[in-house]
């Protein structure tokens, strides 16, 4: 309310969005309070009432809230969002974040940031709310009290009650400047995973990631998250794939948004996870160019294969598990060979291999071809 009323004391053309989540008895009279106010300034007034059903209620509000924010700020051209956080609320924040071992964005709230497509302003994290109540009572604007913050069911409540009311001036401006050296610190080490990202643009060696500190390794991953799958990764989601990737000499670990990280031969990738299946059909020889293989005319010895007419129709498809090829000295397994190879998984499932009409594999470029199909004169090659 206090917020309400200094932008129309500073001449600011506003709309009120308010959200009715019906959770205390006096929800309703929250409401009416706004209402009332936005009628007596012949201020448009938006209000929303949400039907919680399930899950986490604070992150569930939260998506309604900013995504009603966002619905009105479009519908009437608005600039931003103005929101009331004020300094006690930074404090209690940057209190949260240090007691749950966070590594947030920033720590403490930011004056200016984007949530849902909404820009956000909040213009009050230099005020104490002491300061916002007492504007209030002398320039007689209504506001309702929101019993439940009474309570210490909540970690947030608890520090707000039992720290963050009983600091001195002293000890708030000293956790301030504790929170804006940690901010800087932060800075300092986006800045160099920034420039690690810079020199290993798309794989990362694991020697390189070890030598990092814990909270350098998540800030590293939840960027190279971030520039693959598109969302903040938590700390928790972080820490947990840094023991996954201690753990295992080569491992895969499906992220959300179609994509995974991986660590295979010392390296470490996140990538897209997609499931490469493709099958080329050919019932004479045609020489063609694919994103998986080329059919050409010239090669070396090991994408050699001589054809004959009773192979046709051949089949030119990626491997599968369980493909093996019988060669001169024996049978031999893809699989064996991919692996003695150090070839990475991703790669082993885009490999060409070509089949013959009766099923048989007869050509695995870089293994090579069964004896029926090895001549001096090959009829072809398939370069992967």
């Amino acid at each position: 309310m206090a917020l309400f009323a200094l932008c129309l004391a500073h001449g600011i053309s506003v709309v009120a969005a308010h959200v009715n989540y019906h959770k205390r008895e006096t929800a309703d009279r929250d409401e009416q309070i706004v209402k009332d106010y936005a009628l007596k300034h012949d201020v448009l007034c938006e209000v929303l009432h949400p039907v919680y059903e399930s899950g986490n209620f604070q992150n569930w509000a939260r998506e309604v809230r900013y995504q009603f924010f966002y619905e009105v700020m479009m519908r009437h051209q608005c600039d931003g969002v103005v929101v009331a956080h004020h300094e006690d609320d930074v404090i209690e924040t940057y209190l949260f974040q240090k007691k749950r071992k966070m590594i947030p964005e920033s720590f403490g709230i930011a004056e200016k940031t984007e949530i849902q497509g909404c820009p956000i302003y909040r213009p009050f994290l230099h005020m104490k709310k002491t300061e916002l109540i007492e504007y209030c009572d002398l320039n007689q604007i209504v506001y309702g009290h929101d019993e439940t913050n009474d309570t210490d069911q909540y970690t947030r409540n608890r520090i707000r009650h039992h720290i963050v009311e009983k600091m001195s001036d002293e000890e708030r401006h000293q956790t301030l400047l504790d929170l804006r050296l940690d901010n800087l610190d932060l800075m300092i080490e986006r800045e160099m995973v920034d420039t690690m990202l810079q020199r290993y643009p798309t794989v990362l060696p694991v020697d390189v990631f070890e030598r990092l500190s814990q909270r350098e390794k998540i800030l590293l991953l939840r960027k190279m998250i971030y520039n693959k799958a598109g969302y903040l990764a938590g700390s928790n989601e972080c820490e947990d794939l840094i023991r996954q990737l201690s753990a295992y000499k080569n491992v895969e670990i499906s992220l959300k948004n179609c994509v995974k990280l991986s660590k295979m031969y010392q390296l470490i990738e996140i990538c897209e996870k997609k499931e490469v299946l493709y099958s080329y059909v050919l019932e004479k020889l045609e020489l063609m160019d694919t994103e998986f293989f080329k059919l050409t005319d010239t090669g070396k010895s090991t994408e050699a294969v001589t054809l004959y007419e009773d192979d046709f129709p051949i089949v030119i498809r990626n491997a599968r598990n369980g493909d093996a090829i019988s060669l001169r000295f024996g049978t031999k397994k893809l699989n064996r060979w991919f692996i003695d190879r150090k070839i990475p998984k991703d790669e082993r499932r885009r490999w060409p291999v070509m089949v013959n009409r009766h099923g048989e594999i007869i050509l695995v470029p870089l293994i090579g071809c069964d004896c029926e199909h090895y001549s001096n004169t090959p009829t072809c090659f398939v370069v992967k």
